[in-house]
């Protein structure tokens, strides 16, 4: 894995109309903001990491729909990954 490997992940949520994607994208914005800001007081430096990319989630709306893009690097994917699998980290780190 090169330093410039990155991992872009987008998404986009369709709402009955925008009035409600508005309204989505408000909850989604302060989950965000909280659990970042949770996460990056954290003592394990994977939770930190989660806290920085969620952190760099764009999100925006448009007519009924809510989308969410980031693109973030893969070593911090793998970072994460590692915390929410430890068991597969391990057995990936034996090869």
């Amino acid at each position: 894995m090169s330093a410039t490997d990155k991992v872009h992940l987008s998404a986009t949520l369709v709402c009955k109309d925008a009035a409600t994607a508005q309204a989505a994208r408000k909850i989604v914005s302060a989950s965000r903001d909280k659990f970042s800001t949770q996460l990056k007081h954290e003592p394990e430096q994977e939770l930190r990491t989660l806290g920085k990319i969620l952190d760099s989630i764009q999100l925006s709306e448009k007519d009924a729909q809510v989308s969410a893009q980031v693109t973030v690097d893969a070593a911090s994917v793998a970072e994460v990954l590692s915390l929410l699998m430890p068991q597969e980290a391990k057995r990936l780190d034996k090869r």
